[in-house]
């Protein structure tokens, strides 16, 4: 129940629909994620199509590079390419290109090589566990982008231990194509959630409402702001999703890849709003895993609309960049936290 009252957050506001066009809402779980689908259309004869086509397309994007799938396009390639350069189809191929750019872009923190390290926290299948250290040392060995050779639309895993996880940043992929076939078929209005965190939308009427969530509350309908948007992506990365409590600790699903252990950080959330489904994803991870200071700078540097959200000293705080004061309005900096004595992040 807790998932349909974040759901009714988004919501397009418009209230003045023409009577010829028709609003269409989906909700649908592909490989136990969440997918919302709203778009307004024209021609009543061709909405079932339409519904049905985006649906395919997220769901053969999703079902491609999910790391639960063990016969799946990345799985099955991930035992190929280790005997023989391998061809990597579209969609993989503008994976590991963005891949490669953030993780140079980082130092090496955006890593699509941990599968291997995400399945013994057990953080896929929520089967959670907490790992010892040479079990962890172990793991990260097996990883990097040192044992990929990649020539052209070519890859070679030159380590029979290594395992791909693409996770989130397929969902970036699956909103992109989904955009562009929406796009394609002159429906302006439109509004695309996976896992409740990422979006696309479109409007040539009114705002689309995003709640930005509340990453220190149990509850999945306790927002911090709420963001109205007409055309974009966003992309919300934190310690909100997917963790699990050891003794005093919270373990979250952000992996620091040279340690091998979920981040420490003070960061708990950060939004990014950007053109490209893609890029937001991506940027929203980096500049996580980069920190308050280090993702403050990138996103200056590259003038990225993003908010981050700081835990600190039983409140959290809520910094912006200069791109996000100039699209939105201004936040209140300080607000008080329910819970706050546990820490959100991993002290071992």
């Amino acid at each position: 129940m807790q998932k349909l009252k974040f759901v009714l957050i988004l919501t397009l506001t418009i209230y003045s629909v023409s009577h010829a066009q028709i609003n269409i809402h989906r909700y649908y779980h592909i490989d136990n994620i969440p997918v919302i689908v709203k778009f307004l259309a024209d021609n009543e004869e061709k909405t079932t199509e339409i519904t049905d086509d985006v649906f395919n397309i997220i769901k053969s994007t999703l079902e491609d590079f999910s790391p639960n799938i063990s016969d799946n396009y990345i799985n099955s390639l991930n035992k190929r390419a280790k005997s023989n350069y391998t061809r990597m189809n579209p969609d993989l191929s503008i994976l590991v290109s963005k891949s490669l750019f953030y993780n140079r872009l980082t130092s090496g923190l955006i890593d699509i090589t941990l599968g291997r390290v995400y399945d013994l926290w057990g953080f896929p299948n929520k089967n959670y566990y907490l790992p010892k250290l040479e079990e962890i040392s172990n793991e990260i060995r097996n990883s990097g982008f040192k044992y990929l050779n990649i020539s052209g639309n070519s890859i070679f895993i030159r380590n029979k231990n290594l395992k791909f996880n693409f996770y989130p940043f397929y969902i970036g992929l699956a909103l992109e194509k989904a955009k562009n076939y929406f796009t394609s078929h002159g429906i302006k209005n439109f509004f695309i959630s996976i896992n409740y965190d990422f979006s696309v939308m479109s409007s040539d009427k009114e705002t689309w409402t995003i709640g930005i969530p509340n990453p220190l509350s149990e509850s999945s309908s306790e927002f911090i702001e709420f963001l109205k948007l007409k055309n974009g992506s966003v992309a919300i990365s934190g310690v909100h999703r997917n963790r699990f409590r050891s003794g005093l600790n919270i373990y979250h699903e952000i992996i620091n890849p040279k340690t091998g252990k979920p981040l420490d950080t003070e960061l708990l959330l950060v939004t990014v709003v950007h053109n490209n489904p893609i890029d937001a994803v991506f940027l929203s991870r980096a500049i996580l895993l980069l920190g308050e200071h280090g993702g403050l700078r990138l996103a200056e540097k590259n003038s990225i609309t993003a908010m981050f959200i700081k835990f600190e000293s039983g409140n959290y705080s809520i910094l912006k960049t200069k791109s996000w004061a100039k699209k939105f309005d201004k936040l209140e900096n300080k607000k008080p936290v329910k819970n706050s004595k546990t820490p959100i992040h991993n002290r071992n």
